[in-house]
C-alpha cells in the first residue's frame, strides 16, 4: 500500500475506500450522511477523511491517448492510480492529482477538469489551426 503521506498515496487510498464501499448517489452533490456508504467505512480506515463526492461529472468528458472516457471524478481517480509512479511524479500530474483531491472536497470542479486535461494531453502537438476563410465584400 502507498504510503499516506504522499498526494498520490492519499489519492488510492481515498480511491481505494470509495472503492469498497460504494454508496449510491443520493443528490447531485451525493453528499448525504446515511445513504449507507460512508458511515459503513470503519472509523480507523477514515484516516480523518470528511466526506467526498466522487461522483461528479464532468461537463465534457476526457478521453485519454488509450480511448478511455473519463466521465466523472471516481474514473479520474481510478485512472491516475493505474498510472506509472514515474509519470504521477511529472508537475502537470501532481497539479491534476490536487485540482481532484480539491474537487472532491466540494471545491471547483472547472479546475480539475482543466487540470486533468491538460495531463491526459500533455506532450501531444497542439492542433493545427484551421485556416480564415475570406469574407466577401
Amino acid at each position: 500500500m502507498p504510503s499516506s503521506g504522499s498526494l498520490i498515496g492519499k489519492i488510492v487510498l481515498i480511491v481505494q475506500i470509495c472503492t469498497a464501499y460504494p454508496r449510491p448517489p443520493d443528490t447531485e452533490w451525493d453528499f448525504a450522511i446515511g445513504a449507507g456508504g460512508y458511515d459503513r467505512i470503519p472509523e480507523s480506515a477514515r484516516h480523518g477523511l470528511s466526506i467526498m463526492s466522487w461522483s461528479r461529472a464532468f461537463h465534457v468528458p476526457i478521453t485519454t491517448p488509450d480511448g478511455l472516457m473519463l466521465r466523472t471524478l471516481r474514473d479520474a481517480g481510478e485512472y491516475m492510480q493505474a498510472l506509472p509512479r514515474a509519470k504521477l511524479k511529472q508537475p502537470e500530474w501532481e497539479l491534476a492529482a490536487e485540482r481532484l483531491l480539491e474537487a472532491v472536497e466540494g471545491k471547483s470542479l472547472m479546475f480539475a477538469e482543466a487540470a486533468i486535461r491538460k495531463a491526459v494531453n500533455a506532450g501531444k502537438p497542439a492542433p493545427e489551426p484551421t485556416p480564415r476563410r475570406k469574407g466577401r465584400r
